[in-house]
Parts: C-alpha cells; structure tokens; sequence
C-alpha cells in the first residue's frame, strides 16, 4: 500500500507539472572537437520524429506494466529536448546546422526518437530512464544514406535529473561510432578542392579498365536490383544479365555506403517472367537457422550459371558485435557479394556481403580464418525501400518453401530469373 501510494503521488505530481520538469542536454559531458576537419560543413538538422508508440502530445502518459510503472515523456518538449541538444553536440564538432534543407549543402540528419521514457519500481525512490532515437545522415538530395545508427542512454537515480542524465548519456553515444567523423569530414568542399587540385598535377597515365563481377536480386517488377554498394561504387557501366542471357544496363539508384547497401536501376523492362519476392524479417531469425543464396561464384571459371550454396546462421551479429549483420557458414566466393539470403520459407532474410580476407587476417593475426562470412540483415534493406518511388516487395507475393526436396528445388529453379550476374565497369 505504501508503495501505491508512493506511486500514486508521482503520478499526481507529474500530471500537474509535466512542462515544469527541467530537462536538457548537459553539453558540458562532451569534448569540443575544434581540431576535426568539420569547419564548414553544413547540414540541415530535421524535424525529430516521434515513433514512440505511448506517446502524448502535450501530456505525460502513464502505463503500468505488472509491477512496474512507466511515465512517457510528451511528445511535443521531447522532440525540441532532442533536436536542441543533438544542435549543441553537432556544433561541437565543428559543425554549422542550417535553419533551411536548402541552405545545407552537406546533407540532412534526420531522427526518429523511439524511447523517451522513465519506471518506478524495486527501490522507492529510485527510478530507470531510458532514451533512444534512430539517426540517418543522407545527401543533399535525400536518395543517399551515408550514416545511419541508434544513439541510447539510460540512468537511475531521483526524478529531478533522471531524465537529463538518459537524453546526455543518448546523445553522447554519438562518440561511439567513430565513423561518423569521417564521413561527414568527406563532404567537406575544402576537401573536395583539394582532391581536384591534386588531381590537376598529377601526371596523366593510361587507364586500364576495371572489371568486377557479382549477383544481385530484382524483387520484384518495379526494375530495382539489390547488390552490394562495394561493387558498383565508382563504376560507370553497370549491365546485369539474366538466366536468358538477356543484358540490361541498371545505373546506381541509390546506396547506404555505411552498410554496403545498393539499388540499380533498369533502363528498360527484361523479358523474362519475374516472381515478388517476400522481404523476411530478421529479427526473427535464431543461430542455427538454415539459410541458402543463389549467386554467380568466380563466374569467370565457374561459368555464368546461378550456383547454389547452403548453411546456417553462426551468429546475429557481424564484425564487433555489428548488429546490422549476421555472420553465415554459407560458403562464399568472390562474386556471391549483392546475392540474397533466403530462410526455408524462401523469404529474403539478408544480403550477401563479405567474408574474412584470409591473407589479411593471416597477416595479422597467424591465423587462417576458416568460413567466416556475414550478410546484411533485411532490416537494413527495409529502410531503404520507401525512398523507392515504387512498391518492390510483395507481402504473399512468395510460395511458402515446405521442407520436402521436391518444392525447395522448384521454388530455386523460379527465382533464378530474379538473379542476375552483375558485369561493371569503370
């Protein structure tokens, strides 16, 4: 009883006090990184999305979950909490924000705040805060995501700066992805001067013409082909080919260079009998898992037919920990980059991308690395699909793959016209 009423008063007193609470960043946690190249980089900070699904605009919200009591924080001071203070650590860096898309020349952050929230529960007196926000930093024209993270914060303690402490600890994350730095150090014009500059001087030299080859999976009829960004990028010819032998030039649409994501575009329809491929989610997937691709391997020695190869999850997650990828015992060969991964559903559950480079890590650890490869999980994949201006992916628009060896080997000999072998060039 004691512990209701407790409760039961912080209610009362959050209710009646919901925008008196003092909430905000505490920008004197972070280090001003004045000596990054950053001067002059110019990026429109969006509008914070709120996505929480307890949200209130004007009001704390309170839910109840067994024996714990969870206040949600309003949606509209939250949203400006977040914006103001991913400002002050941006300008921290170096970075100037822009009131106006137009005026930023180096691209967009946008946010989806996704927990903002505290519980009361076990000690009285003690509470748990959490914060959260998905961030994505795209090009200037939005087709382009060049970053895309989540930044979480939670703390303990009084109701006075629980929630400060969340929002800071959240915002502050943003130094546990160094790679931030440089990829909004290589939009800088003052970088781009100097490349041209460079290239100026230097001495011009016979170009020899560089030829990569890889697979990549339409996902339906809409004329997109998802590969791996790695080996488009920099390429100026990009022809696929299709089981019939039919040619077809796909120019880069758009790519997430972070997660070595990609979508070409056909120049016009092929003519081939195409199925909607059902987008599995990832989630959901376990370690042990059975998983397969279809791919064209060393095409140049192995022939320019789809190969089929099998395995099972090892791990839901990539290189340190990479959340965004699973590690596969799918054997792969150069040229399965860009396939799909499908579970034994025949949903598209990731997207072949790398393996262990067995001379480097030899190299660097003494040791031969045996299997090791991951895939970009579809979660990833989804994000991109609503910058495409038409629907890719059918929810039934897939067979259910049975168990028996009869379905599964009819189910891979129809996909095969969804598979294509990638040629580009530079």
């Amino acid at each position: 009883m004691r512990k209701l009423a407790y409760i039961f008063g912080i209610a009362l007193f959050l209710v009646g006090c919901a925008h008196a609470i003092d909430i905000k960043y505490d920008s004197a946690t972070t280090q001003p990184f004045e000596a990054l190249p950053l001067k002059g980089v110019k990026i429109y900070l969006a509008p914070i999305e709120d996505n929480r699904p307890n949200r209130d605009s004007k009001n704390l919200k309170q839910l109840s979950f067994g024996s714990a009591t969870h206040f949600y924080y309003p949606a509209e001071p939250s949203v400006d909490l977040f914006r103001k203070a991913l400002a002050v650590k941006l300008r921290n860096y170096g970075i100037t924000i822009t009131e106006y898309a137009a005026d930023a020349s180096h691209g967009t952050l946008k946010g989806v705040l996704k927990v903002f929230d505290f519980e009361t529960g076990g000690l009285v007196g003690l509470m748990n805060a959490t914060a959260s926000i998905d961030l994505k930093l795209t090009s200037s024209k939005g087709k382009d995501i060049l970053w895309n993270q989540n930044l979480r914060g939670e703390a303990r303690g009084g109701l006075l700066d629980i929630l400060s402490k969340a929002l800071t600890r959240a915002i502050n994350s943003l130094d546990s992805y160094p790679e931030f730095i440089p990829t909004v150090s290589d939009l800088s014009p003052v970088q781009n001067v100097d490349n041209s500059q460079q290239q100026q001087t230097q001495i011009p030299q016979k170009q020899v013409a560089t030829l990569k080859a890889g697979t990549g999976v339409m996902l339906g009829e809409a004329g997109y082909v998802l590969t791996s960004y790695s080996l488009v990028r920099g390429m100026k010819q990009i022809p696929v080919k299709f089981v019939n032998g039919e040619k077809i030039d796909a120019p880069l649409f758009i790519k997430d260079e972070v997660n070595d994501i990609a979508f070409l575009k056909l120049n016009q329809s092929p003519n081939i009998s195409l199925m909607n491929i059902a987008m599995g989610d990832s989630s959901q997937m376990q370690i042990g898992n059975k998983v397969f691709t279809i791919g064209y391997p060393i095409s140049n020695i192995l022939g320019q037919k789809p190969k089929y190869s099998e395995g099972v999850i090892n791990s839901l997650s990539g290189i340190k920990d990479n959340l965004g990828f699973f590690q596969v015992s799918v054997p792969i060969q150069s040229g399965n980059s860009g396939g799909p991964l499908f579970n034994q559903h025949g949903e598209l559950v990731a997207m072949v991308s790398s393996s262990l480079d067995p001379e480097n890590t030899f190299r660097v650890l003494g040791t031969m690395p045996q299997n090791v490869n991951f895939a970009v999980k579809s979660s990833l994949v989804k994000n991109m699909i609503p910058m495409l201006p038409e629907t890719l992916a059918a929810p039934t628009g897939i067979v259910v793959v049975p168990t028996d060896t009869d379905s599964l080997q009819s189910f891979i000999k129809r996909v095969q016209n969804n598979i294509v072998l990638i040629e580009a060039k530079e």
